[in-house]
């Protein structure tokens, strides 16, 4: 499902909002931000992963973390966390035309890392294997490789659990011309859905404009995700590679926030919905 789409405005709740803000990213190391892999922090900006021709290398992954977990879901009380997030990030492919493999927001168990066993960097570091629930997940990528389950072209989607997203929409990146891209994703815990607003750019006769598209999902974060979760930025890339690099974000939660994990059960997620 694509299209445009306002962005959904806070319910009222009866706690009081918690807001985390990271306007800009500091030249080293932010210590609210753990790196894993070849991830690390660059001339302002979060970048993934290694620049391969520095390096000489065939694949990178790597990922970034917000130091503390987020309160997804209360079991006590049943409530769930309202949350709210903006970025902005650039995939510099240095002028070539073949580039990948992309980067995701993320949300997964409180004391996830990347896979020891990752071999498909299409994934994200997320996962060892595109179809497993092995490591559970909740994502939005934004996919600039094609597998044989992706659509043609550049494309923003919603993955539960697996890497074939349950929903998507073309991404128009602008990614060969240099361009950042803008994204605002919301999660309303009344209306149990996902929204996400991202920038793309567009030929309108002969000048290339700025346009709002978004794709959006319902779905109840309790039934895949436990009461605390990891989350912030992963990414990966192959042969044919290319810099992912945060340069900014913000993220605001509904729920008390405060670390202090009361109930350490860990709820057991459940699969992924059937692709039809």
């Amino acid at each position: 499902m694509e299209g445009r789409k306002e962005l959904e405005r806070p319910i009222s709740q009866e706690v009081e909002s918690i807001v985390m803000l990271v306007n800009e990213i500091p030249r080293h190391n932010d210590p609210n931000v753990t790196y894993e892999r070849d991830a690390h922090s660059e001339n302002g900006a979060i970048q993934l992963i290694t620049n391969q021709a520095d390096r000489g290398l065939n694949a990178s992954v790597g990922r970034a973390t917000y130091s503390k977990l987020l309160h997804l879901w209360d079991k006590a009380s049943g409530n769930v966390t309202y949350f709210s997030t903006n970025f902005s990030f650039r995939i510099n492919s240095q002028g070539k035309k073949g580039y990948g493999f992309g980067l995701a927001f993320f949300l997964a168990p409180s004391g996830s890392r990347i896979p020891e066993n990752v071999i498909i960097f299409s994934s994200f570091g997320l996962t060892s294997d595109k179809n497993t629930s092995t490591n559970p997940f909740v994502a939005v990528e934004f996919d600039t490789y094609e597998n044989s389950y992706d659509p043609q072209g550049d494309h923003v989607g919603i993955d539960i659990n697996y890497m074939e997203s349950v929903v998507r929409g073309t991404w128009f990146s602008g990614i060969p011309d240099g361009r950042s891209t803008d994204v605002w994703i919301t999660y309303n815990s009344t209306s149990k859905n996902v929204s996400v607003v991202f920038t793309s750019f567009q030929l309108q006769g002969n000048t290339i404009v700025t346009v709002l598209q978004s794709v959006f999902h319902n779905l109840d974060l309790r039934e895949y995700l436990p009461q605390w979760v990891t989350f912030v930025f992963t990414g990966g890339a192959g042969r044919n590679f290319a810099l992912h690099n945060i340069y900014s974000w913000n993220f605001t939660t509904s729920l008390d926030n405060n670390g202090n994990i009361t109930d350490p059960e860990v709820a057991s997620p459940k699969r992924a919905p059937n692709k039809n």
